[in-house]
């Protein structure tokens, strides 16, 4: 049962790429499924060859990144110098309004600045802020892991070599397809007139 399943399928392939030996079959055929063919192995084959080393390049720099990060960017305690005010957006939208506050950076130095502070806090009450190295406001490092990097390189890449192949295909097939049509014509010029008896 399983060998004959096996051989079926077999045989749909060889017929779906035009490898067997009907008389019916164009030379163009025979092209265009060797080129379709020729494509899908080159994204099956070439797409991963390609994707593995950026892959693997996003997640060493996601890898840099995470560490540079860790290394200089601090989380500090900043107090309210006002009253945090509301902030309604024209949607409708309640967000964080930006208020004073002071805080002590990494190296001692007192700062202030504007903070991103939740609605209704008081002037004294305490918000988390990150900063870098020289105490100045900076955006918190990033929570996503290095391996999603290095997946998300992987599958644009796998998509950009599937894209470009695909284009390369359909432009030939396109070529060959208008070269057909141009050749039906001028044989159909040749051969109406006997056949109409025009």
């Amino acid at each position: 049962m399983l060998l004959s399943r096996t051989a079926l399928f077999l045989s749909w392939v060889v017929r779906r790429c035009a490898l067997d030996r009907n008389p019916l079959r164009r030379r163009s055929d025979r092209v265009q499924a060797g080129l379709t063919a020729l494509a899908a192995f080159m994204v099956l084959l070439a797409g991963p060859l390609v994707a593995w080393p950026v892959a693997q390049s996003a997640h060493r720099d996601a890898v840099r990144t995470v560490e540079w990060q860790r290394q200089h960017r601090f989380p500090v305690d900043a107090t309210l110098v006002q009253d945090a005010a509301w902030h309604i957006e024209q949607t409708g939208n309640v967000r964080p309004s930006l208020t004073p506050a002071r805080w002590t950076a990494p190296d001692g130095t007192v700062r202030t600045g504007m903070v991103n502070a939740p609605q209704g806090r008081l002037a004294g009450s305490v918000v988390m802020i990150w900063t870098d190295d020289h105490g100045s406001l900076a955006p918190p490092p990033g929570r996503r892991p290095p391996w999603w990097d290095a997946v998300l390189a992987g599958l644009m890449t796998m998509l950009a070599v599937t894209v470009l192949t695909g284009g390369i295909r359909r432009f030939v097939l396109k070529r060959m397809k208008r070269r057909q049509l141009e050749r039906w014509q001028l044989e159909w010029l040749l051969i109406e007139p006997r056949w109409s008896g025009r």
